[in-house]
C-alpha cells in the first residue's frame, strides 16, 4: 500500500478516504481599543472586556494579559484585577502596586479555568484599593480569551491549581498541579500548554528567576519546560506570568510544577499562583497543532507560521522586558496575514534603566491556510528591548487536526510536517 500511496500523491489525485472531520474549539476573544477608567474601590467590568460562549456548558480556560495605570494624581495606588464568570470570581485577585511616577505603567496576567452553564458571561474585572487617590485605568490592548475545552465530543485534558500560599525564596516548589493523563502521543512526542501566573514582593531589592517542570507523576525526575522568566524586584508587590510547552515523548501521568530561585539580593516571596497545563493531544485520531519559540532578540522576533487549513490560533508570550533608557512603551504581539494586519495583544509598562520586568501577552487570531501569517513580537519604543533570556512564546491552533489517512495527498502531510515540527527549547 505504500507504494500505491506515493503514486497516487506524486500525480496528484484526490483523497480516496478522508480523514475523520475536525473538531473546533470555538473561542471567545476581546481586546480594547481604548483605555478604560474607573474610580470604584469595588470590583467593575472593564469596558469592552466582556466574552460569552452562547449554549455552551463545561469547563471553559479563561487567559488575559492587560496593563494599567494611574487616570490622575500623583499618589500611588493598588491596581486590582479578577477573572470573573457569570458574577463569581475565577482563579486568584491580581494586585499590583504602582508608584507616584507619573508613567508608571505596570503590566499583568492571569488565568484560570472554571465550569459555566449555558455560555454566560466572562469579564475581566478592575477595582483601586480603598483609600487611592487615583482613579484606575486599565490600558489599550488588554484582551480576555475564553476556550471551551469541550467540542464535538472532544475534551482537552487538563490540570489547574490555585494557591494562596506564600513561598519564601528558600523554597524551590511554588506550587504543583495534581497528576494529568497525556493518553496518546502524535509523531513521537505530545505537547502540553502550561501557564502560570502569580504575584512577587521583596524584602528589600532581588533578581530572582521562575521555571516551569514536568515529571513522570510522583516518580519521574523533574525537566523544565521553556525558559525560565526573570525580573527584578523590590518591596512593591508585582503581577508576572511564564508560559512554555512541555514536550512529551510517551503516553501518561504527568505532574507539572512552578519553581522559583534567588539570582542576587534580599530574600523574596512568590504568592497566589495560578497554573494550568493543558493536553493538545486529544485522543488516538486527533490533537491541535503547536508552535514554540525560546530564542528572541533585544527588538524582539518574527514567526512565520502555517497552517494545514484555516482556523484560529492561541498565542501566549511571556518576555523579559528591558531598556537602554527609563521610558513607557507598549510591547505587541502583531500579526500580518497578508490581507490583513492588526495587534493581537499589547501591554504598557515603565521599564527603568537596568530594570528587568515581566510582561505577557495573550490572544487569539484568524490565519487563512492560503495566506503568509507572520507574527512579529516588538515594541513601540525604540529604547524599549527584550532581554535576552527569558523568552518564551507559544501558541495553538484551536481546531483539533486528524491523523493523516493513508490516502491523504502527500502536500497535505508535508504541511502538517512543517506546522507540527516538534522544537525542544532554544537554550
Amino acid at each position: 500500500m505504500r507504494n500505491l500511496l506515493l503514486i497516487l500523491c506524486g500525480f496528484g489525485v484526490l483523497p480516496i478516504q478522508q480523514a475523520a472531520l475536525a473538531v473546533t474549539f470555538d473561542a471567545s476573544y476581546a481586546i480594547t481599543s481604548a483605555d478604560a477608567d474607573t474610580n470604584s474601590d469595588t470590583l467593575v467590568d472593564v469596558t469592552g472586556l466582556s466574552v460569552t460562549l452562547p449554549s455552551y456548558s463545561g469547563d471553559v480556560l479563561m487567559i488575559s494579559s492587560y496593563s494599567a495605570n494611574k487616570k490622575n494624581n500623583s499618589d500611588e495606588l493598588t491596581a486590582r484585577h479578577q477573572l470573573d464568570a457569570n458574577g463569581s470570581p475565577v482563579g486568584i485577585e491580581r494586585d499590583r502596586h504602582i508608584i507616584k511616577s507619573s508613567a508608571a505603567a505596570g503590566a499583568g496576567a492571569a488565568i484560570g479555568v472554571v465550569n459555566v452553564s449555558s455560555g454566560g458571561s466572562m469579564t475581566l474585572q478592575h477595582a483601586k484599593s480603598t483609600g487611592d487617590k487615583p482613579g484606575l485605568s486599565t490600558l489599550s490592548h488588554s484582551t480576555l480569551t475564553a476556550i471551551p475545552l469541550t467540542s464535538g465530543g472532544k475534551t482537552l485534558s487538563h490540570a489547574y491549581t490555585s494557591s494562596t500560599d506564600t513561598v519564601t525564596s528558600n523554597v524551590e516548589e511554588v506550587a504543583k498541579t495534581t497528576a494529568l493523563n497525556v493518553a496518546n502521543i502524535h509523531g513521537g512526542t505530545a505537547e502540553v500548554f502550561i501557564m502560570a501566573t502569580f504575584e512577587t514582593v521583596s524584602s528589600g531589592t532581588s533578581n530572582a528567576s521562575w521555571q516551569l517542570e514536568y515529571r513522570t507523576a510522583e516518580t519521574g525526575l523533574w525537566e523544565v519546560a521553556g525558559n525560565a522568566s526573570s525580573r527584578k524586584l523590590d518591596t512593591n508587590q508585582g503581577v508576572a506570568a511564564v508560559t512554555a510547552l512541555a514536550d512529551l515523548d510517551a503516553a501518561g501521568d504527568y505532574e507539572f510544577r512552578l519553581t522559583q530561585s534567588l539570582v542576587s539580593g534580599d530574600n523574596f516571596s512568590t504568592l497566589d499562583v495560578d497554573l494550568v497545563a493543558l493536553s493538545l493531544s486529544i485522543d488516538a485520531d486527533t490533537y491541535l497543532q503547536s508552535y514554540e519559540q525560546y530564542t528572541v532578540g533585544s527588538t524582539g522576533a518574527t514567526l512565520d507560521l502555517a497552517v494545514s487549513e484555516d482556523m484560529d490560533v492561541f498565542v501566549a508570550a511571556s518576555v523579559t522586558a528591558t531598556s537602554t533608557s527609563s521610558t513607557t512603551g507598549e510591547y505587541q504581539l502583531f500579526l500580518d496575514g497578508g490581507t490583513t494586519s492588526s495587534i493581537v495583544a499589547g501591554s504598557t509598562r515603565e521599564v527603568d534603566t537596568g530594570d528587568v520586568g515581566s510582561v505577557a501577552l495573550t490572544g487569539v487570531y484568524s490565519l487563512l491556510a492560503s495566506d503568509t501569517n507572520t507574527l512579529t513580537l516588538q515594541t513601540d519604543d525604540a529604547d524599549l528591548t527584550f532581554g535576552t533570556d527569558g523568552n518564551n512564546v507559544v501558541g495553538f491552533g484551536l481546531t483539533a487536526v486528524p491523523e493523516p489517512s493513508q490516502y491523504t495527498l502527500i502536500f497535505c502531510v508535508l504541511t502538517f510536517a512543517v506546522v507540527l515540527r516538534r522544537r525542544r527549547p532554544n537554550r
